[in-house]
């Protein structure tokens, strides 16, 4: 007698294990790749994509956004295979963007507006789905005045943009944008769901600031002498500022500090060590230090690994994933790109870009990028995003 091979009906299992199996997906494409086994996969996949979406965003390896000569559009490099995509980005700015972080690019308007762009790919016939633009009011303008058409100054009257909250429409509440701006570098924030115009982030002194993070509930700023704050946006009226660390030397620093929530839920700080070339003035890094900050001891503890985790950093916000859950991504590495400073490009352009590795203190310049083609990019210099879910 054959006895009857009974094959389970997987997609009747009850639902919350099916949240749970979501959950363990790894990558945007596992993701799509279960949406279309089947009618219910899809449904399944659309009621979770809230839940998953921010998670799914965190994960990816950003792409690097290299301009082209036609205006407004945007190469993508894959630095995990050293290679342009068949795709492009659109985005209607042809100057430089003032930060990167969650997926969204910043802008500085005429007027002092500032304009997100979360923008979508363009296929090779240059078709594109619209981009997500979310409309910020005008940020505090610079002391001096300037002529409308010097978009070189306002482009970087904001040198860098955090965001909490990728996507506003699932917790608008939590959409908070934090800038550095002005001639000193400031701080300011807006909630836009809550506030009609920009707070201004007053430390009680004149400090110029590095780099800012959002780490356990809070943000941390970084000025370029090390020194480091905290302060919450939850009250506008109170933004319980406290020092975290004081201002700390470094023998033979030029540079620049940045810090980094890692995967392992530490916060980090990186210290940028460059120079620049007497006969041609390119910039160029020398070196990468590396510390956790202990927030108990109010100390920074130097730290000579990353493991198996790698960062991204430059104008965007820093980005940090573990190396192994991708192919082509490098251990114990950081990949940067030429952000702004207060000095001009040498003629080369924006040429101080790469992979600098931890265990060999070396670097790969330039990924595989021609340097006349980096020479073309003053005005728009590379930087890093985080791709749709759709890539």
């Amino acid at each position: 007698m054959v006895e009857a091979t009974i094959v389970p009906d997987w997609i009747e299992l009850p639902k919350h294990l099916w949240d749970l199996i979501l959950e363990k997906l790894e990558s945007p494409s596992d993701y799509l790749q279960f949406s279309v086994v089947c009618r219910s996969c899809y449904s399944l996949t659309k009621d979770n994509q809230n839940k998953l979406g921010k998670k799914l965003e965190l994960r990816q390896v950003p792409i690097l956004l290299i301009p082209i000569e036609k205006e407004h559009i945007w190469r993508i490099y894959n630095v995990m295979k050293n290679s342009f995509l068949e795709k492009y980005m659109w985005v209607p700015h042809d100057k430089r963007f003032s930060g990167s972080s969650e997926g969204w690019l910043v802008t500085v308007e005429v007027d002092y507006t500032v304009k997100l762009y979360k923008p979508n790919f363009m296929n090779s016939e240059r078709k594109s789905k619209s981009n997500r633009i979310v409309h910020l009011p005008r940020l505090f303008p610079p002391a001096w005045p300037l002529e409308a058409d010097d978009i070189e100054w306002r482009g970087i009257h904001i040198l860098s943009t955090t965001i909490v909250e990728a996507d506003p429409t699932r917790n608008p509440d939590d959409f908070v944008v934090v800038v550095r701006y002005g001639e000193f570098l400031q701080l300011a924030f807006i909630r836009p769901f809550k506030d009609t115009t920009w707070i201004h982030v007053d430390v009680g002194e004149r400090i110029t600031f590095a780099d800012v993070v959002y780490y356990k509930n809070k943000f941390y700023a970084i000025n370029y002498l090390g020194k480091i704050i905290s302060f919450d946006v939850t009250n506008s009226s109170n933004l319980n500022i406290k020092l975290i660390t004081s201002e700390r030397s470094s023998t033979g620093f030029y540079g620049r500090r940045y810090l980094v929530k890692s995967q392992e839920h530490e916060l980090l700080i990186v210290e940028r060590y460059s120079q620049r070339d007497d006969t041609s003035v390119d910039r160029k890094v020398l070196q990468f230090k590396l510390f956790k900050l202990d927030l108990d001891q109010a100390k920074w503890i130097e730290t000579k690994s990353l493991g198996n985790t790698t960062l991204f950093i430059g104008d965007n916000s820093a980005i940090s994933v573990i190396s192994s859950n991708f192919d082509g991504c490098q251990p114990n590495s950081i990949y940067f790109t030429h952000d702004e400073d207060t000095a001009e490009y040498g003629p080369h352009g924006p040429c101080d870009l790469g992979v600098y590795n931890l265990d060999s203190q070396g670097y790969v310049w330039h990924y595989n990028i021609e340097l006349d083609v980096i020479g073309t990019m003053n005005g728009r210099p590379p930087i890093w995003l985080i791709p749709p879910i759709t890539y």
